[in-house]
């Protein structure tokens, strides 16, 4: 039950904003070479970041013993530079500009300072208890993102048809992927997640072996379930790539959602991304 648990919480930890809307991206700009795509945004977007929790877990996830390796100071700037990207600068105010996109599709013209204002306050109110953090982000919320995003991903598939690969750009595509794939921004998130996961499974087991065996099936879990949805998303951005002209990134999985979806789509696709952004949110 913990590796269950703790595997769908990396999950959800990594599964952010960039998570859920660059792979659509990268399979509209595919030109039908989905695999290729796919293999490059899975080596940047999953092999790199879960390396960078491997490496944490060989200094027991204490990030200045590992930062320090590469300078006196580096445990402070480096941490500093990160953590600015990943909080106000970066990663969370996207987690916020996103679904708060995804929200206005269920009730349109909400203030982006009112949303939030209340996205922050429910945050706060999640991680009061930190102990109480990995539970219920693998024990409830991504079990229902993950519905929500399979209920999507197979209408969308079920409901197209894959387009011929082209006879050139297989290069091309691969590179998008593989680039896209680093703007997730997850290796940088990796060595602060990795601590928390860590300390999270030395209160549960006493033993290091057993903490460590722990750790590395769960690890083996989340980076298994990260490839298969963006495999998945890949594909819907190729099959849907002529719907998606002119639609602004975010907005493109409420967008093929609203296709194969009919009136289902707009609650469907909004608890995905609001889930897929909250949940990173609560780690950052």
């Amino acid at each position: 039950a913990i590796i269950l648990s703790t595997g769908l919480a990396m999950f959800s930890m990594f599964f952010g904003s960039g998570n859920l809307v660059f792979p659509i991206d990268v399979g509209q700009m595919s030109q039908g070479h989905i695999a290729l795509s796919s293999l490059g945004f899975i080596l940047t977007g999953v092999l790199v970041p879960f390396l960078g929790i491997f490496a944490m877990l060989l200094f027991r996830g204490d990030t200045n013993s590992f930062f320090s390796r590469i300078g006196k100071f580096a445990p402070f700037w480096f941490s500093l530079f990160a953590l600015a990207i990943m909080g106000p600068f970066g990663v969370l105010a996207r987690c916020i500009t996103v679904s708060h996109s995804a929200f206005c599709t269920l009730v349109p013209h909400t203030p982006l300072w009112v949303f939030s204002l209340v996205s922050c306050c429910f945050l706060f109110l999640c991680i009061f208890r930190k102990n109480r953090i990995l539970p219920l982000l693998g024990s409830i919320l991504t079990p229902i993102l993950l519905l929500s995003l399979g209920a999507v991903t197979f209408f969308g598939i079920y409901s197209g048809t894959l387009p011929p690969a082209t006879t050139d750009g297989a290069w091309q595509s691969f590179k998008i992927g593989f680039f896209k794939g680093y703007q997730t921004m997850d290796l940088l998130a990796a060595f602060f997640f990795s601590t928390f996961i860590i300390n999270h499974l030395n209160q549960k087991s006493e033993e290091n072996n057993a903490s460590l065996s722990i750790f590395s099936k769960s690890a083996l879990l989340g980076a298994s379930l990260l490839s298969l949805v963006y495999v998945a998303f890949v594909v819907l951005g190729s099959i849907y790539s002529p719907h998606l002209q002119g639609i602004s990134v975010p907005d493109m999985l409420s967008h093929i959602a609203f296709i194969t979806l009919g009136p289902y789509a707009g609650p469907i696709a909004c608890t995905a991304i609001l889930l897929a952004c909250f949940t990173t949110a609560m780690v950052l």
